[in-house]
């Protein structure tokens, strides 16, 4: 049998498990959806780690999630036909308008006549293709104008003037020949002359009529491939330049046909496999070590088939995948590692010739088969040798046939029958005979819906299912009750899910509700496996004997429980790494990895290592969900887990991972959540810099790996602000707020689907600038500020004390001055002290401008009144200045009760009038000082007159409320005398001297006092 299944896997793998030939390569599909520009796939390229796709309306960047989108304004035109990267940073498109040359950094294209720096025809004529040969140098096939030759070192241009009418397709041999497709031939290009020369193709290939030709490819075998335009395809030799023709393959349903004959692309990949677009018929894929064709077309019911079977164009990136374009759908990817799991499925066209149901409940291999149970679809055998399925349903007009179509579980007793729970009873099958006998009888209501069947070695058929356990004796044919094993009886009412007899005997219960239980063949008594066990969980889906250590799986994770002590020793769940806790099977490869199904895929556990990897619908498999206690290993170590939507199958040391780790680039970034415009493109900024209320960052990232590529995985820092990686699985995006002022750098890493991280990372400084008021240059200023204002006040504070000082030096002087002046001047001390009194109430209340003022004016009537003391005789006028200097002060120092008026005779002034000193002031004083005690509610007038009459000077003093009685002395003891009394004698004094008629009078009305005085005039 393990010669028969190792065979059979290897026709599975090679042709379909189906005999359909087309189930094996899958595609994802990159069409408007998903944001491409427009769906005609003309021609795909890698350049710079993107895959980038030319359309009919525009060319395309894809970075595995998003595409940017160019169009016209940007190129030349939307129409693009012919992509190349020319290993020098630039990408070169061709369109229906010219060649645009790319710069990557400044995500910017030129004209290529600015890139040759001249102007040159390929800046305007339709571009079909571009091919970079073994020299690094470049050919251009116009549509019109012939074919152009371009020296990438010294940009030099050769021109291939038009040998026909269309050119379609160029290719270079192995040995450096080079040959070009027209319509109606293929030309080889002559070195020695320079010159294409006609192969004379229809000649070669023995045509009775011209045939049009669509593609042309030089393989690495040095064999020629030439595609028509509707007669198939034509392999030739390559004999020193002469084409010897080798094969014709044309339409047709056998291995060695093509899946049509309107060839449009041929390619050939890194494995030497030559992929075969056509027009109708799909892809016909060519295998050179059998020689035959995998035809590879659209399926309706297969999401993952080729979208199209109009097929544009191929590309091959540097991960192997195979890039499609089709018409009208966009791009096509097949990605050989994603898909790396075989399915079995029904074929709804086929129905015979395929699995039965795709809900599959258990898989089995026995002798020669394996056998499938299914839930409506009754039992499948399938033949891997043959590729032949067999089903086997209910009919109820046969005895001999299946009773139920709902198979739960196989089982094969000794003599090699089949026996099977059903949805209804239990059913042996005999596969020599392929007859059923159902061992049901109306009435058996409690042997509806088995789960689980075990045939034992005591030639007992154990089974169990929703209403409990069954033993049926296949000697004596009859249902036997458990009288007899009290300790079985006791547990015969649970559910059911699975039975399993190990290589000791004992045999092994998964139920729903009651956890795990064991039955010692030695001891006849039930071990129950619970919370005391450490195996604490109700429900049980698989028993899985690895020597002496058992793996049951449960819906509360996978338990490893030791067969000696029945003690478990170690549990795994979600938290451990299984991706979903429902664990329904257990199986062990060759290489001791452990696999589980789960409810979210397969796992593949290294016990070793103690390490998971996952897979699951993305990666191939049937569906995420798979079913209880429902997978086989072959002899030759194929895996097959059956689920939901049919079986996956794979030989685990078949399976490759990604050891290809593309670069991670940095694909946006934006600021207070507005794109970041820079000169240079956002991949390649190698440093930004913001103000400070531009804080919110949020940066997008992609790591260039286009197998699987919602797998990648990805950490990052922002180093400045935190020394930890973070660990962002499979999000790229990476969000900052209220960055703080300061200099930083984002720097990100990417993995692979498989794990495999690039060693290069991503990064971008990042400066934010602080506010003005928290810049370096803004703090020195203030600083500086601070210092100056530091330095003003203590200058000021200096100047104070020093101006306080000056003051009270003046103030001392004025005092001393003043009472050399009461000495001299008999002037009434009271006025004196109050006024010095007056200036020190200003300096003590800080009221300096009031108290310079008042000094300067106190002085100027001191000094004035020394100066006029010392003379005999002064002028009326420098009396009349005395006079008012005192007025003035008094008027500040009364709070401006009452006002002055002065009526001064002309003549007084005109002449050198004379008269003796200080004779007025007194009177004038008193009036102030005595008539305004009765005027405090409103302004008093103060009126001061003086004539001439000669020889005498008349003064008139009026001002309401003057006393007339002697005046308080000062503090009652002054040393003083009266200054009235010394005035009055000093008038009649003058009066004896100058013989003149001096007097006074003073009288009193209603309206205050009068005083007129008589004084000498000279």
């Amino acid at each position: 049998m393990a010669q028969r299944l190792l065979l059979a896997i290897t026709c599975l793998i090679g042709l379909s498990c189906l005999a359909q030939n087309t189930d094996q390569i899958y595609f994802e599909h990159y069409s408007q959806d998903r944001g491409l520009s427009q769906g005609s796939g003309y021609t795909s390229v890698q350049f710079d780690g993107f895959m980038w796709f030319g359309t009919q309306d525009g060319l395309n960047r894809f970075d595995g999630y998003d595409f940017k989108v160019y169009k016209t304004g940007q190129t030349n035109s939307n129409f693009i036909q012919t992509l190349l990267d020319d290993k020098k940073g630039h990408l070169w498109v061709g369109t229906i308008k010219g060649l645009n040359i790319y710069n990557s950094e400044k995500d910017s294209f030129k004209g290529f006549h600015q890139f040759l720096g001249k102007d040159h025809l390929l800046q305007s004529v339709s571009v079909k293709l571009l091919m970079m040969d073994k020299l690094m140098n470049i050919w251009i096939l116009t549509d019109e104008n012939g074919a152009f030759y371009f020296e990438t070192a010294n940009k030099a241009i050769r021109h291939y003037p038009i040998f026909s009418n269309r050119l379609i397709d160029i290719t270079e041999g192995k040995d450096g020949s080079v040959f070009v497709a027209t319509d109606d031939d293929i030309f080889k290009l002559d070195g020695s002359r320079q010159k294409f020369v006609p192969l004379k193709m229809n000649e070669v290939l023995g045509l009775s009529k011209k045939t049009i030709f669509r593609t042309v490819l030089a393989d690495t075998q040095n064999q020629i491939w030439a595609g028509t335009y509707e007669d198939g395809l034509f392999l030739l030799e390559n004999r020193s330049g002469n084409l010897i023709l080798q094969k014709h393959f044309t339409k047709g349903s056998r291995p060695y046909n093509l899946s049509g004959n309107e060839i449009t692309r041929v390619m050939e990949d890194s494995k030497g496999r030559i992929w075969i677009g056509t027009r109708t018929g799909g892809i016909s894929v060519y295998h050179p070590a059998d020689q035959n064709f995998i035809h590879v077309l659209h399926q309706e019911t297969e999401p993952l088939s080729l979208s199209d079977d109009y097929i544009l164009s191929f590309y091959e990136d540097r991960q192997n995948n195979v890039w499609i374009g089709v018409s009208g759908r966009g791009f096509e990817k097949y990605d050989p590692r994603k898909y790396q799991f075989g399915l079995i499925r029904k074929n709804e066209d086929k129905p015979d010739q395929s699995l039965s149901d795709n809900m599959v409940f258990k898989i089995y291999g026995h002798k020669n088969y394996l056998y499938f149970g299914t839930q409506s679809g009754g039992l499948t055998r399938f033949d891997p040798v043959l590729n032949q399925f067999k089903i086997y349903k209910s009919n109820p007009g046969n005895i001999k046939s299946l009773l139920h179509n709902e198979v739960y579980d196989i089982s094969a007793d000794k003599t090699g029958d089949l026996w099977l729970a059903l949805g209804k009873g239990l059913c042996r099958f005999d596969p020599e005979t392929q007859h059923f006998k159902s061992l049901f009888r109306e009435g058996q209501q409690e042997l509806v819906y088995l789960y689980a069947v075990q045939a034992l070695n005591n030639d007992e058929i154990w089974t169990g299912g929703q209403r409990g356990l069954f033993r049926f004796d296949s000697r004596t044919e009859q249902w036997k009750n458990w009288n007899d094993q009290p300790e079985i009886k006791a547990i015969s009412g649970y559910v059911i899910r699975l039975i399993y007899e190990d290589s000791e005997g004992d045999i092994w219960f998964g139920t729903i509700g009651h956890g795990l239980l064991k039955y010692s063949a030695k001891t006849k008594k039930i071990i129950r496996f619970n919370k005391t066990s450490e195996i604490d969980c109700p429900n049980i889906r698989a028993v899985y004997e690895d020597r002496h250590t058992f793996w049951i799986g449960t819906d509360c994770g996978v338990y490893e429980l030791d067969k000696r002590t029945n003690a478990v020793v170690r549990q795994f769940s979600e938290t451990s790494g299984l991706p979903n806790n429902v664990v329904y099977t257990v199986l062990k490869d060759k290489k001791g990895i452990y696999w589980f199904s789960t409810n979210k895929g397969l796992t593949a556990f290294d016990a070793a290592k103690k390490t998971f990897k996952n897979y699951d619908a993305s990666d191939g498999l049937q569906s995420n969900e798979f079913n209880t206690n429902c997978s086989f290993m072959a002899d030759d170590g194929t895996l097959y887990f059956g689920g939901v939507n049919g079986i996956s199958f794979f030989r685990p040391d078949r399976l490759t991972s990604n050891q290809f780790a593309g670069p991670v680039r940095i694909t946006n970034i934006k600021v207070m959540d507005q794109a970041y415009i820079d000169s240079i493109a956002v991949p390649y900024l190698k440093a930004i810099s913001l103000p400070y209320d531009q804080n919110y960052i949020s940066f997008e990232f992609s790591a260039l790996n286009f197998s699987n590529s919602e797998r990648n995985s990805y950490k990052y820092q922002m180093q400045g602000l935190t020394k930890r990686w973070i660990d962002a699985g499979n999000r790229r995006t990476a969000n900052y707020t209220n960055l703080p002022p300061g200099d930083y750098t984002f720097r990100v890493k990417g993995s692979n689907n498989d794990g495999i991280e690039n060693p290069q990372e991503a990064a971008i400084k990042i400066h934010i600038h602080p506010p003005f008021w928290k810049a370096t240059w803004f703090i020195t200023l203030l600083f500086l500020l601070f210092l100056g204002i530091l330095y003003f006040i203590y200058k000021y504070k200096i100047a104070l004390i020093r101006k306080e000082e000056q003051q009270k030096a003046e103030i001392k002087q004025i005092r001393t001055e003043a009472e050399a002046a009461i000495l001299r001047a008999n002037i009434n001390p009271d006025f004196v002290f109050d006024g010095l009194n007056t200036i020190e109430t200003y300096v003590l209340t800080n009221r300096r401008r009031e108290a310079t003022n008042f000094i300067q004016v106190f002085s100027k009537l001191i000094r004035k009144v020394v100066e006029n003391s010392r003379q005999e005789l002064v002028c009326v006028e420098d009396e009349l200045t005395a006079l008012k200097l005192f007025v003035q002060l008094e008027e500040e120092r009364y709070n401006y009760i009452f006002r002055t008026e002065f009526d001064i005779d002309a003549a007084l002034l005109e002449n050198k009038n004379q008269i003796p000193p200080l004779l007025v002031q007194p009177f004038v004083e008193n009036a102030i000082a005595y008539g305004s005690v009765e005027m405090v509610q409103k302004q008093s007038l103060l009126k001061i007159i003086m004539k001439c009459e000669k020889p005498l000077l008349k003064v008139i003093i009026e001002h309401s409320g003057i006393e007339k009685e002697e005046p308080k002395k000062m503090n009652g003891n002054s040393v003083y005398k009266n200054p009235i009394d010394i005035t009055l004698k000093r008038i009649t004094a003058l009066g004896n001297l100058y013989e003149s008629k001096t007097s006074y009078k003073i009288t009193d009305n209603d309206m205050g006092t009068r005083v007129e005085l008589f004084l000498p005039l000279k």
